[in-house]
């Protein structure tokens, strides 16, 4: 299944993928609580833009609204593995990318959880918490040649429970909060310091 060529905006969810093999290529999602939400195998995101305007979504947490959990892509770890995001652009979220296993202490041994992503060429920017979020399992995990620029956490490694995770030949630049106070945790307090890996 190819998907290619269309803007998604204002949705909960821009794009749910229950099968495998799916390409997902020069697709936009845009202001969405979830960009790109993946329980496949062989999945890859190609070329895409996935973001949100940061002074939207703190303007809507503002308001009272539950915006605070938005994520650019989620690869559900429990049931899809061996997916690819690539030559994407993901900005203004909350997690950019999350392929973390369930916070279960059987999870975190268990290597059928979060079997394999490769994450390669592709910029964050203007993340409230992860960039890449891969805590758990973290089997296979390939982190190479991304951008990462005014991230709270550019790549979120703890723990690992099995491993391996390589992150090899990023560049992590201007790693802070986004907002002047120094941002907006998820119980919507401010401060924390920042973390580069």
């Amino acid at each position: 299944v190819v998907l290619e060529g269309f803007d998604i905006q204002h949705t909960k969810v821009g794009i749910i993928i229950s099968g495998d093999n799916v390409v997902i290529r020069n697709v936009k999602c845009l202001k969405n609580w979830r960009g790109i939400e993946s329980s496949g195998c062989f999945i890859t995101i190609d070329n895409c833009e996935i973001g949100c305007s940061p002074t939207y979504w703190y303007r809507e947490w503002q308001l009272g609204h539950d915006l605070l959990r938005i994520h650019g892509v989620n690869f559900d770890s429990r049931y899809g593995g061996n997916n690819v995001l690539r030559n994407s652009r993901i900005y203004g979220v909350e997690n950019g990318l999350v392929c973390d296993s369930p916070w279960s202490n059987s999870a975190f041994g268990d290597p059928s959880y979060n079997p394999g992503v490769i994450v390669i060429n592709n910029e964050f920017d203007l993340i409230g918490d992860d960039a890449v979020e891969t805590d758990g399992a973290g089997y296979n995990v390939v982190i190479f040649g991304n951008y990462f620029h005014h991230c709270f956490n550019a790549i979120s490694t703890a723990p690992i429970g099995v491993g391996p995770v390589w992150a090899i030949r990023n560049i992590i630049y201007g790693v802070d909060r986004m907002l002047p106070s120094g941002g907006v945790d998820n119980l919507g307090r401010y401060g924390g310091a920042p973390y580069g890996v």
